[in-house]
């Protein structure tokens, strides 16, 4: 092993790899090779173990440093020898004794030429022989034991300064690879290497692929512009990990559009902030459903190149990736990722995003119209979710339901705090705050979602908190009931008619009766809001000295649905001059049993009548009910053999001034909802 590489070297011309004397390395140590018994044989195994082709006419001799070691000496080729070590006659290193001042020069017949493929400063390394007489042979130089010192080397032999990184071989499609011929360089043990043919070495089995390298004379672009056209926009250079624009006054390459694999050359312009490009292709990064069609913020990652829709390829996928894809699509930040096996044919693959690009395209990867793909990318955006309380007695307070790959879910989580209330009721825009209440997983649910945010994290949106745990053991539904949770309803002893009031924060507010605000049109919002069908008449009630009460003017439009739709006006301070908002409505409500004292609990509004959802329906509840309905004062306990049927109320919410259950808060169930009716027997 202490017997090293055997190079030339020209001291006067150092690119120059196949001339010059002959150089050996003896445990990792320069010396030279003297010239007793020298013959053409000598320098045809030198030529050839250096890969260098065959010796040309004309030796010379040069001149060796003056106490140098000649390792070497009085060899005695046969021809046929891998490596002068290989030959006869030498008696051993530095053993022979040699006294000449000079050494022969040796001129072999390739000329080598090493290039990078596909830009001048970055790509596979390729090189080219040369030789007089014959075709021109290219390969590729092998991964293979090549490192920073030869990247380095290389890259300045180039013209291209130091290198930059030396990238993963499957950045690049070289369908030549495995068709041409291969060697490999390892410039280890080798002093003052001048050109890298010096360090090179046979392929060994194991070169499967080629080196790729980026030398800093060359410029990563990108363009920066709308997501819907990735290959259109401010030309942008990478510069120590930052993107900045390129300003006017460099000079730029025609191939800039080919670089980004957006095409030939494109249109150029030049403005005060730098230049700005169009080129041939349009390239968009989409996300796509099972059925191919295009979804919002979810989905498995596709390309599409000039409106054509190709696979992205989930080789070595990563969460910065899925990041990516979410941030340029302006879906927020992926919640999920996974790569979905599929044998298909795509274009992108071994992607690997910084997190600085403006594109998934612009990130280092591979770029080929027919790569082999065995997984696709699937990523599900934050953006993707959204949030709302159902059930409830308004917007703002119910239970949680998620919208998650666009199907809408029942949150269900073992461990919530006060501060992911917070967070839910602000994303709703219904306060700072709000309070959770237990409500036991009803079994029957099946199309649900688990939120499961850590104890003590600090999250910003409730999408943070989404896991794929399917079990249920331990889970409860999540209902909340958020600060700004307010509810609309009439003050006096009969359902359907009263003074307009408003449950807002544990406060109770007044509708203002002032003639300007109050008329037909908002009385009949009001009444249809209620289910009391349309306002028979409206009138204003004067305050009588009731200085303590808030009240509130509301404004209402044709288009506004609810009385919390209508603009608000709020008066701190009432005064005598002041009247409250009092409606009459045509409709009624009434809450019975079907058989009297007893059966199905039966609700009718002014439009409808159906039952009310078991789920929702309280042991309080039929307590106060026999009583209304003068059945005593008591019920039996509700028993569940009961078969499923169509409800037509979800749910009623008792307010804080309602003494009767017709005056609860109603919740349509809105659809065909099979589900067990409230029953009740009084005793």
């Amino acid at each position: 092993p202490k017997q090293g590489k055997i190079i030339l070297r020209d001291l006067q011309n150092k690119d120059s790899p196949c001339k010059g004397h002959v150089e050996a390395y003896y445990g990792n140590e320069k010396g030279y090779v003297g010239d007793k018994y020298w013959t053409k044989t000598t320098e045809e195994v030198v030529c050839r173990s250096t890969h260098c082709g065959k010796p040309e006419n004309g030796i010379n001799d040069v001149y060796r440093p003056l106490n140098s070691k000649v390792w070497l000496n009085e060899l005695q080729c046969q021809g046929n020898e891998r490596s002068l070590w290989d030959c006869d006659g030498w008696p051993g290193p530095e053993v022979s004794f040699y006294k000449k001042p000079t050494v022969k020069m040796v001129t072999c017949s390739n000329k080598i030429k090493i290039n990078l493929k596909p830009h001048k400063c970055e790509g596979a390394v390729q090189y080219t022989v040369q030789s007089t007489g014959q075709p021109n042979r290219t390969g590729y130089i092998c991964s293979n034991g090549f490192g920073n010192e030869e990247a380095n080397m290389l890259c300045k032999n180039l013209g291209c300064g130091g290198v930059t990184q030396i990238l993963r071989s499957e950045w690049i499609h070289l369908e030549d690879f495995q068709n041409v011929e291969r060697m490999e360089i390892n410039c280890s043990g080798i002093a003052n290497v001048t050109h890298p043919w010096q360090c090179v070495q046979s392929a060994s089995p194991s070169c499967k692929s080629p080196v790729l390298i980026r030398c800093k004379g060359h410029d990563r672009v990108q363009l920066k512009g709308e997501w819907s056209n990735v290959c259109s926009g401010q030309l942008e250079m990478e510069k120590d990990g930052k993107w900045k624009s390129i300003g006017p006054n460099r000079t730029i390459s025609d191939k800039l559009c080919q670089q980004m694999h957006c095409g030939a050359s494109g249109n150029l312009t030049k403005d005060d902030q730098g230049y700005h490009l169009t080129c041939p292709d349009r390239v968009s990064v989409v996300l796509m459903n099972d059925r191919n069609s295009e979804t919002k913020c979810y989905g498995r990652v596709r390309i599409k190149v000039n409106n054509s829709i190709k696979t992205a390829c989930g080789t070595d996928w990563t969460s910065k990736n899925a990041d990516m894809v979410c941030k340029e699509l302006n879906c927020g930040k992926a919640i999920s990722y996974k790569s979905l096996s599929q044998d298909t044919s795509g274009i992108l693959d071994h992607v690997d995003c910084t997190g600085s690009e403006s594109s998934l395209w612009h990130c280092k990867a591979k770029h080929h119209n027919n790569i082999r793909c065995s997984s696709v990318p699937y990523v599900v955006c934050s953006g993707s979710v959204n949030v709302k309380l159902v059930d409830g007695p308004g917007r703002c307070a119910g239970s949680l339901v998620v919208q998650h790959e666009d199907q809408w879910k029942t949150a269900i989580s073992d461990k919530w705090e006060e501060t992911f209330s917070a967070v839910l009721c602000k994303q709703l825009e219904c306060g700072d705050s709000g309070k959770k209440s237990s409500k036991t997983l009803d079994k029957e649910i099946s199309n649900f979602l688990t939120l499961s945010c850590k104890e003590g994290t600090q999250i910003s949106d409730i999408s943070e908190c989404i896991t794929d745990n399917k079990g249920t053991q331990g889970y409860d539904q999540v209902e909340i009931t958020c600060e700004k949770h307010t509810v609309i309803f009439l003050e006096d002893s009969k359902p359907c008619s009263g003074t307009v009031g408003i449950e807002y924060r544990d406060k109770t507010r007044w509708l203002s009766g002032s003639n300007q605000t109050w008329n037909q049109n908002v009385a009949n919002i009001i009444c249809q809001e209620l289910h009391c069908g349309n306002a028979s008449k409206f009138s204003s009630k004067p305050l009588k000295n009731q200085t303590s009460l808030l009240v509130e003017s509301r404004t209402c439009s044709s288009s506004n649905k609810s009385l919390l739709q209508c603009g608000k006006t709020e008066h701190q301070e009432s005064d005598n001059n002041q009247t409250l908002a009092y409606v009459d409505c045509e409709g009624n409500i009434t809450v019975t049993l079907t058989h009297g004292c007893w059966g199905k609990v039966s609700i009718s509004t002014a439009s409808k009548q159906g039952y009310v959802s078991k789920d929702a329906w309280t042991e309080a509840m039929s307590v106060q009910l026999c009583k209304e309905l003068v059945c005593q004062d008591k019920a039996l306990p509700t028993h569940n053999s009961l078969e499923e049927t169509i409800v037509t109320f979800k749910s009623l919410h008792a307010l804080r001034t309602a003494s009767k259950l017709s005056q609860h808060t109603l919740v349509d169930a809105n659809t065909m909802l099979r589900q067990k009716p409230a029953y009740v027997v009084c005793k």
